[in-house]
């Protein structure tokens, strides 16, 4: 006989948590701001026009990661991404195994300028990764020399950069460095990481430098000697690059073992403290029921989103594969559960829609999230239409001559 399933639940699922509730309020708060807009003809205010405005583009960045080669030759892929999203990391194309390929690099330029020229602002994954399973072989060779395992590294970051420039606006500096510690133990201290975050700000001052980690929030939350050592690590950054890194990266790849949402908004908090930004940098969920899916990636981002430390959101690939760990599309293109979660915040809850009438002195005023609105209405029996910016930390008021 057949058990019957049990269903997977987590706290603070139920429709009218606690945590939920605050979550709202903080998105309302931090990622909303007022706007008014004035129209006038001939220098006179336009009365009782009724307008439509809508958020076209979100300021938020919300991504995932890509194949360089499928941005390059698979124009269905590229277009369902571009629909998608509005910001991008390249999964593997910029390790440093897969640029010692050089009849892969031409791709992966390409791939780049592609999503250069429409707008993207790419994130670069990744400089080092410490550990000799992610190096190439002459690391391992050479495991003996630390003066050579230097200049092998920071030969590898010069190149990276100069590959790159004013084409990757933010880079995973240094990567799972709990668990691959091989440069630090040959070299005797952890300067060889800090050196990257060094030769970044000094070719490329205004590209954003990050860590980036897994099992932090993850597995439950549950894990608080790496959590600690985590935060003591970009602490370290801080202080002995003189606060040349920007941010960490949080992976998030989600197992059984379901972290409650209260739980991770306690994590964020925990790492805002260091006063950096926050990435969620690869989110995956491992759990196959389609409603828990859902309902978790939801209930994930919406306690994400509420924190505003938090830089981007980032899901590790967009399209189901072999594995299933991320299905915003499934692989006929049709949207999966964790797509049903994020087209109904990105592109429903968190998408500002209004409809309303000027006032007697041409004034509109909204509340909104930030990003690029499009405005239309009828002048006769011609649509008129134009578009402006809501932004964070400004006044927000823009004047439009008709």
């Amino acid at each position: 006989a057949h058990l019957p399933k049990t269903k997977i639940k987590y706290k603070g699922m139920e429709a009218d948590a606690n945590w939920r509730k605050y979550a709202i309020y903080r998105i309302e708060k931090n990622r909303k701001s007022d706007f008014q807009i004035q129209f006038s003809k001939n220098g006179k205010p336009v009365q009782n026009k009724t307008l439509s405005i809508e958020l076209v583009k979100h300021d938020f960045p919300f991504g995932a990661a890509v194949e360089a080669k499928k941005i390059a030759n698979n124009p269905k892929y590229y277009n369902n991404f571009k629909k998608a999203f509005n910001h991008v990391v390249l999964a593997n194309d910029l390790k440093i195994k897969a640029w010692r390929w050089e009849q892969k690099r031409p791709i992966t330029l390409k791939a780049l300028e592609m999503l250069n020229k429409d707008k993207y602002n790419v994130k670069g994954h990744v400089l080092i990764w410490p550990g000799f399973n992610y190096l190439t072989p002459v690391f391992k060779e050479r495991q003996n020399d630390s003066e050579g395992i230097k200049k092998l590294m920071d030969d590898h970051v010069n190149t990276m950069l100069d590959v790159t420039k004013g084409k990757v606006t933010i880079w995973d500096v240094v990567n799972e460095a709990y668990t691959n510690q091989d440069l630090q133990k040959i070299t005797g201290s952890e300067e060889i990481l800090y050196n990257g975050f060094r030769t970044l700000k000094e070719k490329q001052p205004n590209v954003q430098a990050f860590t980036n980690e897994y099992g932090i929030i993850s597995k439950g939350g549950l894990d608080s000697k790496k959590q600690q050592w985590y935060y003591n690590f970009v602490k370290r950054i801080d202080e002995k690059t003189n606060g040349l890194i920007d941010g960490l990266g949080i992976q998030c790849h989600i197992g059984s073992d379901l972290t409650p949402p209260e739980k991770v908004v306690r994590l964020l908090n925990y790492y805002a403290s260091l006063g950096k930004k926050i990435s969620i940098s690869e989110f995956t969920m491992d759990i196959q029921d389609q409603e828990i899916r859902e309902q978790y990636t939801k209930d994930f981002m919406i306690a994400a989103f509420s924190h505003p430390s938090v830089s981007e959101f980032l899901f590790w690939g967009f399209v189901e594969d072999e594995r299933k760990k991320v299905d915003i599309f499934k692989k006929d293109w049709t949207i999966g559960a964790m797509g049903k979660a994020y087209f109904s915040l990105v592109e429903g809850a968190w998408k500002t829609k209004i409809v309303d009438k000027t006032n007697n002195e041409g004034f509109f005023k909204g509340r909104g999230f930030h990003g690029k609105y499009k405005y239309s209405f009828l002048e006769g029996n011609k649509i008129v239409n134009g578009t402006f910016y809501v932004k964070p930390n400004q006044s927000n008021f823009v004047k439009i001559n008709l």
